[in-house]
């Protein structure tokens, strides 16, 4: 609108995680889709394990049907310790699942399809004279955000 301004910073992806424990245990053969059929932990404020995957490289759609979840979370922390605890799949935030993959706490399961869900912006009245903090702001934002993804 004319009356604000806006900068996206960043847009979330989701991905398929399991911890080694529950890999170990429960072996995933990837190239046939026998992970779909896995215990899975859903996210009740987030219902993405209907959406629409999408191949990181070819940009290809497509639509993954898991199996019921095992158990419905509604708080993100509680939904990471549960899949830490080798209690099965659940679609995490790649951004907050990073770390633990790279520290091998959790496994990445088809690494090259994600789930979209969706953007961070910053929106900030237009004016002429925007005040240095806001600028500032902005501008640390923008930054923090570019270096991040």
């Amino acid at each position: 609108s004319a009356t604000t301004m806006s900068r996206m910073l960043t847009q979330f992806t989701f991905g398929l995680y399991a911890s080694p424990g529950y890999l170990t245990q429960n072996p995933i053969k990837t190239e046939d889709n026998s992970y779909l059929d896995h215990r899975y932990i859903g996210m009740s404020l987030l219902n993405l394990h209907d959406r629409q995957w999408v191949h990181e490289k070819t940009q290809e759609r497509k639509q993954f049907q898991f199996s019921a979840p095992k158990w419905q979370i509604n708080n993100y922390s509680s939904l990471r310790q549960f899949v830490l605890a080798d209690a099965g799949l659940a679609v995490l935030e790649n951004y907050i699942a990073g770390p633990l993959v790279d520290n091998e706490q959790l496994i990445r399961i088809a690494p090259e399809w994600k789930v979209n869900a969706g953007k961070a912006a910053l929106v900030w009245p237009s004016s002429r004279y925007l005040k240095p903090s806001v600028r500032a702001f902005i501008d640390h934002m923008t930054k923090d955000a570019s270096a991040n993804t």
